[in-house]
């Protein structure tokens, strides 16, 4: 909820905290938020790589607070390089979102848009600086995979145009449907058998932070605004340690899906 001080609204404050493994987040309330990668992986990664990696990665997943918080967001962290990028996802997404919202897409983009300027960043200074490509192997890909008959076409294509695959999955059902998730794992463990190569898998448990009882109001499927870019941002830190030129997600035919909304604007599923 928000709390104020007389008439003033006290800002929601959203930090990270670097750990071996990856990095803890603090925003809404005192649960423990979280992405959870191979120690191998970021331990490979220069600070500037995580500093750039995670401003980003934190804005994008947490920039939408403001529609459900009804307080200003304070980040101690520097303001992200791809800003006005993130911004533009989020506005893409709410025209799904938003349909059947009171007042539409247009009322919910409008108050999006109202509160950019109750945006602070503590650390002014831009993190620009990531790797350089001339380091990055051309001839190999991180391959992000749900192992999903589609996305395991994408890997048999990659073999097949002789890209070094490297596969990565996600742990982002472990907590919700554990008997589902063990199965995946089963899965991944006979695939990697088979093609005698190794999956890194990591975990992602930001979308809990929309589910927190401290916000003034839920809307439905706003954690996923931006969600691939965020996914493609946490993937950087295997392409770094890989040296991969390329990230490529698993083909998924839902991706093609698109539909217009009640308002005539493009948007998809």
């Amino acid at each position: 909820m928000a709390k104020n001080r007389g008439s003033v609204i006290e800002p929601l404050e959203i930090f990270y905290e670097l750990k071996p493994y990856g990095y803890k987040i603090k925003a809404v309330d005192d649960k423990k938020y979280q992405v959870v990668l191979p120690k191998k992986i970021f331990s490979q990664a220069d600070l500037s790589l995580k500093k750039f990696v995670i401003d980003n990665h934190l804005y994008a997943r947490t920039r939408p607070l403001s529609l459900v918080s009804g307080r200003p967001l304070y980040f101690e962290s520097s303001k992200p390089y791809f800003n006005n990028f993130i911004e533009r996802g989020i506005k893409f997404e709410l025209r799904r979102i938003g349909e059947y919202l009171p007042g539409g897409v247009k009322k919910i983009i409008s108050d999006l848009t109202l509160t950019q300027k109750n945006i602070i960043f503590k650390k002014g200074k831009v993190v620009n600086k990531i790797f350089q490509s001339k380091k990055m192997a051309s001839d190999r890909a991180v391959l992000a995979l749900s192992f999903g008959k589609d996305s395991l076409l994408s890997y048999g294509l990659a073999n097949e145009i002789g890209l070094k695959s490297f596969p990565v999955t996600a742990n982002i059902m472990e907590r919700y449907n554990f008997f589902e998730w063990n199965f995946k794992k089963k899965i991944v463990k006979d695939f990697s058998q088979k093609e005698k190569v190794a999956v890194d898998i990591f975990g992602d448990n930001l979308d809990d932070i929309y589910y927190s009882n401290k916000l003034n109001k839920r809307i439905e499927d706003l954690h996923n605004t931006n969600s691939v870019f965020s996914y493609a941002l946490e993937l950087l830190f295997f392409a770094n340690y890989y040296k991969a030129a390329y990230i490529i997600f698993g083909n998924e035919r839902s991706m093609d899906d698109s539909f217009t909304n009640n308002e005539g604007q493009k948007t998809f599923p």
